[in-house]
């Protein structure tokens, strides 16, 4: 994904949820402001007095009862209510008014109760004991998932797609309750519980415009079907893309010739493609066409799917990382928030898309062999076997017997016809090499989707706008230059011990003295360094399916 060195620089500022305390990291100061501290003694006191609990402290106690977690953070104060509406010293005024306005997260406002929790809030002085311990459970409840939605996302992203492996940890409730009885400013608070990666603020600010423009009605400039428009041509097609990207920030110079493509609609063509990940060429094809065709209410529910999956990353990532956006058909490795390399690649096939996890690069293999996926033998190589008993030899292949016996001592007069309904005795490796389908050397991040990055001979692809070609692990393009990179820390000359390692053509494993965090993401929608808001299309439909989840759990946007 395009991340900004300016945003890791910020996000080193901010430390992980795990990295410290948790009280230290959601409270805004150190320790209990004074009125909470006696409003709890005097509640001690009472307590300590009958050796049991009583009254109102008795009350929240019973109420909290249905909530292990809640109901032990509780009883480790003996029932003494935080919010003010019960006795506490915490006003819950404006919490609830960010409860209320949590569509402006892309939160669904409805499931925390703001309004209803409001009115009981004014209602509190008519409230008998029972009452007001039912508000003040039903309100650390709210903020309870509210700020967990906040800090991890409302989603369970598992759940929503088996690929996308990320796993957020929500902030424990002990971890909440303490630092929000404590903050001096819950409001404040929230803001530092929410992702403090820039992206999120910049994206609701996107989020903000698009549902103005949205209830404005939208965007009405019409584009009607045809073949490639290109400079030059003239007709009402052209005046068409001018006004749709006029709509969309893109303004040509004025011309009295709105439909002549002329050198102005060329460059301002060529910027929008530039912000939807395509190549820069000037010409208004299938794809640039399908970028500028997306309405307002796609790209509102677009940012809306981004922001839910910024809760869901690390709030601090290592300071040497790879990050892969998916989308973005990129690959960046990043140094104390600097890019040290941003290079394309070429991602999955729909039908066998790469999954979304984090790891950890321990190696690289140089002149690797390329152990191939039974899936792959069955469905790809045997066939090509059948029709041509030379392919193995054609391609530096051999075959390795998985049952202990023979095999074939000339591969190219076997009948391989023989093999039929899934079986198949062995395993086929292709040796290194230039034609190997690894390249010259693969990146190792050892998991259990038997993904990885590496080289590949194909690199006429890396010219494609979209680069979904491969069977789910991640090519490269100029993988050499990465791996100089990867090496510079432990090796006095890189670039010239690694090119005498692939010299000598023998495969040969090589770690990674200090193990590199890799990030295999999923981004769509961002705004970059420059402050330009970025689009890409939703190759594997995981944007669809991560909206419709969203939608679900009650997410409004009013369209």
């Amino acid at each position: 994904m395009t991340f900004a060195p300016r945003k890791f620089a910020a996000l080193a500022a901010f430390s992980a949820f795990a990295a410290i305390p948790a009280t230290a990291v959601f409270a805004q100061t150190s320790g209990v402001a004074a009125t909470q501290v006696g409003a709890y003694s005097s509640f001690a006191s009472a307590t300590q007095a009958t050796g049991r609990v009583t009254g109102l402290p008795g009350a929240v106690l019973a109420a909290a009862a249905g909530m292990p977690e809640l109901a032990e953070w509780y009883r480790a104060r003996d029932g003494a209510p935080v919010w003010a509406p019960a006795g506490g010293a915490q006003s819950p005024d404006r919490m609830i008014e960010r409860m209320i306005d949590a569509g402006d997260e892309a939160l669904p406002a409805a499931v925390y109760g703001g309004r209803a929790l409001r009115d009981r809030v004014a209602r509190a002085g008519t409230l008998d004991e029972a009452g007001r311990a039912a508000l003040e459970v039903d309100l650390s409840r709210a903020m309870l998932r509210f700020a967990g939605d906040l800090a991890a996302g409302t989603l369970k992203p598992n759940r929503v797609d088996k690929e996308i492996h990320i796993f957020p940890q929500r902030p424990s409730t002990a971890a909440l309750m303490t630092a929000a009885a404590a903050a001096p400013d819950l409001a404040v608070w929230l803001d530092a519980v929410a992702p403090r990666d820039p992206d999120y603020d910049a994206l609701k600010a996107v989020y903000a415009r698009l549902k103005r423009e949205a209830a404005g009605g939208g965007w009405r400039a019409d584009l009607a079907e045809g073949g490639t428009l290109r400079k030059g041509d003239v007709g009402p097609r052209v005046a068409q893309v001018r006004a749709r990207l006029s709509e969309l920030g893109e303004h040509a110079p004025a011309t009295a010739r709105p439909e002549l493509f002329d050198d102005g609609l060329e460059a301002a063509l060529k910027s929008f493609q530039r912000r939807h990940g395509l190549n820069p060429d000037g010409l208004a094809g299938r794809r640039t066409f399908s970028a500028l065709g997306a309405d307002v209410g796609q790209r509102l529910h677009q940012v809306a799917v981004n922001l839910e999956r910024l809760r869901w990353g690390p709030r601090v990532y290592a300071p040497r990382h790879i990050i892969v956006n998916q989308a973005d058909y990129r690959v960046r490795l990043y140094d104390n928030g600097q890019v040290l390399r941003d290079a394309r690649v070429v991602i999955g096939q729909r039908r066998h898309r790469t999954p979304e996890f984090i790891d950890q690069m321990t190696h690289l293999v140089v002149n690797p062999t390329w152990h191939v996926p039974r899936s792959i033998t069955m469905n790809e190589i045997l066939p090509a076997l059948k029709e041509d008993p030379t392919y193995l030899a054609r391609n530096n292949m051999r075959v390795v017997s998985t049952d202990g016996g023979p095999t074939p001592v000339d591969t190219a007069s076997h009948d391989w016809t023989q093999y039929a309904g899934g079986f198949f005795p062995y395993r086929v490796k292709q040796g290194p090499g230039n034609s190997n389908s690894l390249g010259r050397v693969k990146f190792m991040f050892p998991n259990q989707f038997n993904i990885y990055l590496h080289d590949t001979p194909s690199k006429r692809l890396f010219s494609r706008d979209g680069r979904a070609f491969s069977h789910g692990c991640v090519r490269v393009q100029d993988p050499f230059e990465l791996a100089y990179l990867l090496l510079a820390p432990q090796l006095d000359d890189p670039k010239g011990t690694f090119d005498a390692w692939l010299a000598r053509g023998s495969e040969r494993y090589v770690n990674l003295d200090e193990p590199v965090q890799v990030h295999l993401t999923y981004r769509t929608a961002w705004v970059d360094e420059n402050g330009v808001e970025q689009f890409r299309e939703d190759v594997y439909g995981r944007d669809e399916a991560v909206w419709a989840a969203l939608k679900a759990e009650g997410l409004e946007t009013g369209l």
